[in-house]
Formats: C-alpha cells, sequence, structure tokens
C-alpha cells in the first residue's frame, strides 16, 4: 500500500469550498458569542476579527504565497456573518439534488 501525506497551511482548503468554509467559521463564531455572551461582546469580537484579517491581508500584500483576497473574505465575513453561502447551503443543495430526497416536496 503507497502511502499519502496530506498538508494543510493554516487549515485553508482551496476550490469552492474555501469561500463556503469562511461564511461557516464566521456564522459559528458569531452564533457562539450571541449564545454564550452578550450582544456587545459578539459587536467587538465581529469587528476585533476583522481587524486582524484585515491587518493579515494587508501583510500579504508583501509577502509571497499569501493571499490578501483570501484574508480580505475573513474580514468581511467576520463583520458580517450572515451574508454569503455556507456549508449549509452546499449540503442541502447536494441533498436536494440527490433521487428520492422528499424533504422539500
Amino acid at each position: 500500500m503507497p502511502s499519502a501525506k496530506a498538508v494543510h497551511h493554516e487549515q485553508l482548503a482551496t476550490g469552492a469550498s474555501a469561500e463556503r468554509r469562511i461564511v461557516e467559521l464566521a456564522r459559528n463564531r458569531d452564533l457562539y458569542m450571541r449564545k454564550h455572551h452578550s450582544p456587545a461582546a459578539a459587536r467587538a469580537v465581529r469587528w476585533l476579527t476583522a481587524w486582524s484579517y484585515a491587518l493579515r491581508a494587508v501583510a500579504a500584500l508583501a509577502l509571497p504565497g499569501r493571499s490578501p483576497r483570501r484574508y480580505w473574505r475573513h474580514a468581511l465575513a467576520a463583520l458580517m456573518p450572515a451574508r454569503g453561502q455556507g456549508l449549509r447551503e452546499a449540503a442541502n443543495e447536494y441533498n436536494r439534488a440527490q433521487p428520492g430526497d422528499r424533504r422539500d416536496t
């Protein structure tokens, strides 16, 4: 049996799922904060998280192999966690496409 090695740098995924993972991460972070902390704390975490990703986006302009666009997308998702399509929508699309799916009928 040949061996395989998977390397994930900074939990990054490529392809269409990467954008959905960014949205889902922001949604889940915001849900946790709203559920277990105050609305003010949730807002503060949204802004502080967005700020940290914005700084990374600026740094990525000078660092080879880093995507400023990706960090900027994280910043926007942190500020607006309800916006965009996440993994939940991908799962719903997949399930609707399966034969015999009767949940939407």
